[in-house]
């Protein structure tokens, strides 16, 4: 599982664009794709989001499976799931846009007082 999640998420161009503006916050870039999240538009940029999202949903998925462990998905993802942690109107969607599952493993994951599952 973990190679294969490796290079779906960081060897495929697949999901580059989305984590350079979630990272990077480019002004013109980021202020667009939370708009048109906010509005519930659909664009190209909100498509990818959302393939990001639901690949984050599998991820969390075999988690919630015991296919993989917490530190597993720690290692490879640690850094993209605390950044969905920092954009509010990510976070705020998530179960709503019906990604239950990752919701639930971040809270998981970071919320204070959290158990290492």
């Amino acid at each position: 599982w973990l190679v294969s999640l490796h290079q779906r998420f960081y060897e495929s161009s697949r999901f580059q664009a989305v984590r350079r503006i979630l990272d990077h916050r480019p002004p013109k870039e980021y202020l667009r794709l939370v708009e048109l999240v906010k509005t519930g538009q659909w664009s190209t940029e909100v498509e990818e989001l959302y393939e990001y999202l639901n690949f984050l949903e599998l991820v969390a998925s075999l988690w919630t499976l015991k296919q993989v462990k917490k530190v597993e998905v720690q290692v490879l993802f640690d850094y993209y799931l605390r950044d969905i942690e920092k954009h509010e109107f990510l976070r705020g969607r998530l179960l709503s846009d019906g990604f239950e599952k990752l919701d639930e493993m971040l809270k998981a994951f970071y919320s204070t007082g959290a158990s290492a599952a």
